[in-house]
């Protein structure tokens, strides 16, 4: 079986992509294994979508350890441009004399071809919201100094635990299909009314104390999802759940603090 790092190997620059709503259940497992030891600059992305006082936290978090930490929003101009002229300081600093080689690494859509794009500014990478997207590679020259290869991320053989998984699905970085989707919504839904009160107003559909499966049914039939002989779809009100997070339309809200 061929080693889907070994291309990775004479890679001496990693830019790690993490989604900032979930950095810590985002986090490639099989990565941190495979190059412990590499110099990394952890990218924060989706800050749009991400609280900013806990994402605040993250960064302060990542900087305690030593790690270079920088927050992006693709449509923030300014963050884009700071954000390179901060690699471009990064380079000056660690060599004079070649190219760095660098790669994007994270697991799927965490925003690495949004990375892409926004630094190398020009549209370069196909982007989307599906896990897995991405397809190929090229060495593309990021600043002087660096020459970077986008790298598709993997999740590989990460043995996440449960609480990692249900936010790896929430930010899209698992396949639909490939989880319960009615499960990982009440994790959510659970998740929503331990840390924002009245959160469910956003949907019209406040109501009182109940579980997290009648809020489903609730939702179901307000969208109208229903299956053959009357019976509700709540596969389908979940689905429409998770995709309503990702898009941020509860405002922004993070899943994890930093411990």
């Amino acid at each position: 079986m061929i080693n889907p790092w070994k291309k990775l190997e004479k890679v001496s620059l990693f830019l790690e992509v993490l989604d900032s709503r979930a950095p810590k259940s985002t986090t490639s497992l099989t990565f941190r294994k495979e190059f412990k030891g590499r110099s990394k600059i952890i990218f924060l992305m989706k800050t749009s979508l991400s609280d900013k006082g806990i994402t605040r936290s993250w960064i302060r978090h990542y900087q305690s350890s030593g790690f270079m930490v920088l927050g992006i929003d693709k449509s923030n101009k300014r963050s884009i441009s700071e954000a390179r002229a901060s690699l471009g300081d990064w380079a000056k600093h660690r060599s004079r004399t070649r190219q760095i080689r660098a790669s994007v690494v994270g697991i799927p859509n965490t925003g690495k071809s949004s990375l892409i794009n926004a630094l190398v500014g020009r549209k370069r990478q196909a982007t989307g919201d599906k896990a897995g997207i991405t397809r190929g590679e090229e060495w593309i020259k990021l600043v002087d100094g660096i020459m970077l290869l986008d790298q598709p991320g993997v999740i590989g053989d990460d043995d996440v635990d449960l609480d990692s998984y249900w936010r790896r699905v929430c930010c899209g970085a698992v396949p639909e299909g490939d989880y319960d989707s009615e499960f990982i919504a009440m994790q959510l839904i659970a998740s929503l009314n331990k840390s924002i009160p009245g959160w469910e107003e956003n949907l019209n559909l406040a109501g009182d104390d109940e579980s997290e499966e009648d809020f489903l049914s609730r939702l179901a039939v307000r969208q109208g999802f229903m299956l053959p002989g009357g019976r509700l779809d709540k596969n389908a009100a979940a689905l429409r759940l998770i995709k309503i997070y990702r898009k941020g339309k509860f405002g922004r809200i993070s899943l994890e603090k930093p411990e």
